[in-house]
């Protein structure tokens, strides 16, 4: 293994080689045993144990590809390592460059996890024929970077499947004539796909890393797409293999496109991604529909420079006052106004999909002031006049807003919450708490804290009332919790996350709270305790209830002390002998002297005194240590 690191990442290769082979045991075990079996729980607890460990101070650990070996946390790994063969072949099985896996994900999230990339690999090993599984439906906490699927240079027709492809071709050809295509045009595609096994070969890009596809591969999808126009699928099995085909053919088309110089080819390729991307339908009609109504797949509307339009007006004399009257077409803002007014009213599904897709178009770029006023104006227009549409629009907004690299839904509704008031922000509220928990802090932390301080005012009651809808949105809905909801938040944000543990979703906020915590304590009380805390507990579940509910205080209640006192005491006593070693322990064990003395005595004496064997201390120096200078403090204020 090398030995650079990145700042943050503390682990020694002995124990990444301990986490690698922890999560390999998951794999191998996670498809015959059931979350909550004993087996599994214990094999889930020491790899969480060990990626925390691994982490650092990062927030997730990458298992990434190096060469004929992997990356993790930084350091390559010898290749002749048992799982690196494996986790090799997975990747790159799925066309995955990189795996994220938070430090606070839960052990659901690893099970689901393990068992969706399991389930993908099987559907690889099961594949006849080249095509692109989508990897979805993963937790959060999981983040991956996938290859894009091209074709690589070796990629020709064999002798023996040549028949096979031409064959396929011609068919594909002939069939373009239904389209309404003329004798030229048809001529224009056939001299492309003629060229295409060159235009493969000849690409520009380092192929040696992409998945195979063989020209093999493309004149069948090429076959496979006619056929499905003209005959339509037979299920919504054959309809999702059918997209999945004309996807894997259009990457590699799409990345023709780009890298064509000449415009005849530029505009046959884009004829073909227009042809092959029609909706499928037996009906000749559908097949012939509207042009306009089919997504564009490439921009239509060419590129002007400023030299080009200059050299245009010059060469033809067109005066100034004739550029002047030419209008105008609507602005961005414009039409975005008029979709947040439409809003209001019921759409059928196409105007629904129109209208989001013109959002999309608007928030692609940077988005300016003018915009996110018409956007949180509209949306605080719903929201006054208690409309129900309300998550119709934010519905359309949040989505591309959420992908955007230059705004966030976050900012949006804090914009919005500033122009509410009364009964307009408990109407807010659940949407706001929703963004939130699946947008997390990293995208906007700033507009996050200030959310969260936002929604945390709120009364317990007045949150119980907007739980109703709250349920009803996709962070209950689908369990998608961000894995960084609770970054170094102030205590005044702590109620919100008190009242999320008394819903169903506690298990997902539980460990993402404790993991914040343990990280970034507010204060010497939490900061003893936290490492202790096990949520399986109900009486610690409690206790962080209580402690999440109280902490925007000045200073917390003797009761609240004494069940933190308890906690350490158990949790202290039944510590395994191999945590005992943990850096956080010589200070609990200091903190115990501003517990109740009552509670904490016997335990501080079992760390000083306890041996084995008769000479060996169960416990390190320094928590004997912490344990006698407690003793002591604990005798001087008696």
């Amino acid at each position: 293994m090398t030995s650079q690191q990145q700042e943050g990442y503390l682990a020694d290769p002995t124990t990444i080689n301990e986490f690698m082979n922890s999560l390999q045991r998951l794999f191998k075990i996670g498809i015959y045993y059931p979350s909550g079996h004993a087996t599994l729980d214990k094999a889930t607890e020491r790899f969480l144990r060990l990626l925390k460990t691994v982490a650092g101070d990062q927030p997730e650990v990458t298992i990434s590809e190096h060469g004929e070996s992997l990356m993790v946390a930084d350091l390559a790994l010898a290749k002749d390592f048992p799982f690196v063969p494996e986790f090799k072949s997975l990747m790159a099985g799925l066309g995955i460059i990189a795996i994220g896996i938070s430090r606070e994900i839960t052990s659901n999230e690893i099970h689901l996890f393990v068992r969706k990339m399991l389930r993908f690999r099987s559907q690889v090993l099961k594949a006849r024929t080249f095509q692109q599984i989508e990897v979805t439906d993963l937790p959060l906490s999981i983040n991956l970077t996938l290859k894009e699927f091209l074709a690589r240079k070796d990629a020709s027709i064999s002798d023996d499947q040549s028949g096979e492809s031409a064959e396929s071709l011609e068919g594909f050809v002939e069939s373009l004539s239904k389209y309404g295509l003329s004798g030229e045009e048809i001529q224009q595609c056939k001299t492309l796909l003629d060229k295409l096994p060159q235009r493969l070969s000849n690409s520009s890009v380092a192929l040696s890393e992409l998945p195979y596809a063989s020209w093999d591969d493309v004149a069948r999808l090429l076959a496979r797409t006619i056929r499905a126009n003209q005959q339509g699928p037979d299920d919504d099995k054959d309809r999702q293999s059918i997209h999945s085909n004309i996807n894997a053919l259009a990457s590699i088309l799409k990345k023709l496109e780009r890298e064509a110089t000449d415009k005849d080819s530029r505009e046959t390729i884009n004829l073909l991604i227009s042809i092959i991307r029609k909706p499928f339908s037996g009906d000749a009609e559908a097949v012939t529909a509207d042009i306009s109504q089919v997504q564009r797949v490439f921009p239509e509307t060419p590129y002007f420079s400023s030299e080009q339009i200059q050299l245009f007006t010059t060469k033809h004399r067109l005066h100034p006052k004739i550029l002047q009257n030419i209008p105008e077409g609507p602005t961005s803002p414009e039409t975005l106004s008029i979709i947040l007014q439409l809003t209001r009213y019921e759409q059928s599904l196409a105007n629904q999909a129109r209208m989001q897709q013109l959002i999309r178009e608007i928030l692609a770029g940077p988005v300016q002031e003018k915009t996110w006023d018409i956007l949180s104006g509209g949306l605080h227009e719903l929201l006054k006049e208690g409309s129900p549409r309300i998550a119709t629009a934010l519905r359309l907004v949040a989505e591309p807003l959420r992908r955007s690299p230059h705004a966030t839904t976050l900012y949006l509704l804090l914009l919005t919450a500033r122009r509410c008031n009364g009964q307009e922000t408990k109407r807010l509220w659940p949407y706001t708490v929703n963004e939130i928990l699946v947008c997390g802090s990293s995208t906007d932390e700033q507009s996050f804290v200030a959310l969260c301080r936002f929604a945390a005012r709120f009364s317990p009651a007045d949150m119980a009332a907007g739980l109703e809808h709250l349920r009803d949105l996709d962070a209950f809905q689908n369990n998608t919790i961000a894995p960084d909801i609770f970054p170094g938040l102030s205590t005044d944000c702590y109620p919100l996350f008190a009242f999320l543990l008394k819903t169903e979703i506690e298990s997902y906020v539980g460990e993402r709270v404790i993991g914040g915590l343990r990280r970034r304590p507010p204060e010497w009380l939490i900061k003893a305790v936290v490492h202790l805390l096990d949520l399986s507990k109900q009486e610690h579940k409690l206790f962080l209830y209580s402690y999440l509910r109280q902490a925007p205080e000045k200073s917390m209640p003797p009761v609240l002390k004494g069940a933190a006192a308890k906690i350490i005491a158990d949790g202290l006593a039944t510590l395994p002998q191999e945590r005992r070693a943990e850096s956080w322990l010589p200070e609990t064990i200091g903190v115990l002297t501003q517990l109740p003395a009552e509670q904490t005595t016997a335990i501080l004496e079992q760390i000083a005194s306890e041996r084995k064997l008769l000479f060996i201390p169960e416990w390190p120096s320094e928590c004997r240590k912490a344990a006698q200078q407690a003793l002591a403090d604990h005798k001087r204020h008696r």
